[in-house]
């Protein structure tokens, strides 16, 4: 086990950087472009992935993508993480403003589920940053 001590906008990097990973993993090359350059116009991230999908996924159809659960396990261990980190931030950010529930209770209040073959990773807020 490994201890990795990071503020809020350290968390909220790793938590972007896998979201990136994920979108490559799963052949969303445009959207992951989208998210690490925003710079690029739309036809720009498009014409990259068909490049890259036609050498890495040449098996997926145009608007195919492999996702959580699929042959491709980093897709699903990374998502577990994502939704670890999620699920923390919006609780810490929620109880920061004073509050003990959401106005709406959307995916990043619900206890992640495991889709990964590793257990979740644990995100625990060891004391406030001076951020």
């Amino acid at each position: 086990m490994y201890t990795i001590k990071l503020n809020t906008e350290q968390l909220y990097l790793i938590q972007q950087s896998l979201e990136v990973m994920t979108r490559l993993k799963s052949g969303q090359i445009s959207i992951a472009m989208s998210e690490a350059y925003p710079q690029l116009s739309w036809d720009d991230s498009e014409d990259i992935e068909k490049e890259v999908r036609s050498k890495v996924f040449p098996e997926l159809s145009p608007n195919s993508y492999y996702g959580v659960g699929s042959k491709i396990e980093e897709i699903s261990d990374c998502f577990d993480m994502i939704q670890v980190i999620r699920h923390r931030l919006s609780w810490d950010r929620l109880a920061a403003e004073g509050k003990d529930k959401p106005d709406f209770y959307g995916r990043n209040y619900y206890t992640p589920m495991k889709f990964g073959k590793h257990d979740l990773v644990e995100v625990v807020m060891t004391h406030k940053s001076k951020e």
